[in-house]
């Protein structure tokens, strides 16, 4: 620990840290590992436990050091001057600002700048879904449908189970666990790929690629199961069928995710 102490000192001399304030620091962020597995980032611990005892010199090295990979990821997801200033003061708030400072997460399994980029980039999504204005997607069922040109048969399916699919559709979204929103907000709202996916999780493109699958398989033997419960039982073609006929409400109601307050009302069809 006093080498550890040490190190940080070394990198950051006008930061000044007591024994007992960084020890106390690294006991939190360690949990069960062993304390040797945090020496390769002894640094980077001794800046964050200056900032997140509200150290000025410490927030201001910390916005120093940081401004470059964090506005690079915020502009690698939108371009918009505005958009990334914004983002960035919301990002220095929430990591810096008050005694439940994000900063304190750091828990030193990797470096703090690719901790940093990942926060950044999951605010900057976060941000942009939520400012995005879902064009078309708001169209009644009905009324987009009908420029379409469908059979008898398609006709009468979307007649008969537009409506209990529509009300399945709309509980097994809201149903989701949270971090199985997330990733379906960021693949269909945030236009993310596998790859960044994986990125921003710190997980390989595959492991990504499976936890996207179970979110849409999930969703489909939700509805599936509350059309069942319902009363409504269709074979596997018939669902399929209708499936395809209200796709268009299943995008909606996969993209129309900014935030969970808002679901509701995104999906209810005027």
């Amino acid at each position: 620990m006093r080498e550890m102490l040490f190190e940080g000192s070394l990198r950051w001399p006008s930061i000044k840290l007591a024994p007992e304030q960084y020890e106390r620091h690294c006991d939190a962020i360690c949990g069960v590992r062993p304390l040797e597995e945090l020496r390769e980032y002894a640094a980077d611990i001794y800046l964050c436990c200056a900032c997140a005892l509200q150290d000025p010199v410490a927030q201001q090295i910390f916005e120093r050091e940081a401004e470059q990979v964090v506005r690079g990821a915020v502009t690698r997801v939108c371009h918009d001057g505005e958009f990334v200033r914004e983002t960035l003061q919301e990002l220095w708030k929430k990591l810096l600002a008050g005694p439940g400072s994000k900063v304190t997460e750091y828990s030193a399994r990797g470096p703090l700048q690719a901790w940093l980029r990942i926060a950044a980039a999951r605010l900057a999504i976060d941000r942009r879904r939520a400012k995005q204005v879902v064009e078309g997607r708001e169209t009644d069922l009905g009324d987009a449908m009908a420029d379409q040109d469908f059979g008898p048969e398609s006709t009468l399916t979307r007649v008969r189970f537009c409506e209990p699919f529509r009300e399945a559709l709309r509980n097994a979204i809201a149903e989701l666990p949270k971090k199985e929103r997330n990733l379906l907000r960021m693949h269909i709202q945030g236009r993310c790929s596998i790859d960044q996916i994986g990125r921003a999780y710190g997980v390989h493109r595959a492991t990504a690629a499976r936890w996207l699958e179970q979110a849409k398989a999930r969703i489909v033997q939700a509805v599936r199961t509350r059309l069942d419960a319902a009363g409504t039982r269709l074979t596997d073609s018939e669902f399929q069928s209708v499936a395809r006929v209200v796709g268009g409400e299943l995008e909606l109601g996969l993209s129309a995710l900014p935030t969970e307050e808002t679901t509701e009302q995104l999906l209810s069809m005027r």
